[in-house]
């Protein structure tokens, strides 16, 4: 019987490969980018949705609120559009 310590199923260190990942930096650079340009906007607008003439702490009418939601569900929308085209060499990058 076998303890909890036990590595069932282990593969001996001599026989493990070595798997190495790779990115390559201008496709990340692109991606972290437009990921923090977005942030930034996503920020301007709940700063600007917690003011109390907009109903404070995201209340309000609801026509602002599904906006605010169409509006940061383009955002994501955009940011895999724009990555998607710059992985797949549609766009150039940096």
């Amino acid at each position: 019987m076998q303890s909890a310590g036990d590595a069932r199923g282990a593969v001996p260190a001599e026989q493990r490969t070595h798997v190495v990942s790779e990115c390559a930096v201008d496709s990340l650079a692109f991606s972290v980018t437009l990921f923090c340009s977005e942030a930034a906007l996503v920020v301007l607008v709940l700063l600007l949705r917690r003011r109390r003439s907009v109903g404070g702490e995201l209340g309000g009418p609801r026509a602002l609120k599904l906006l605010t939601s169409g509006f940061f569900f383009s955002l994501w929308l955009l940011y895999l559009l724009m990555s998607g085209l710059e992985a797949y060499d549609v766009i150039k990058g940096f």
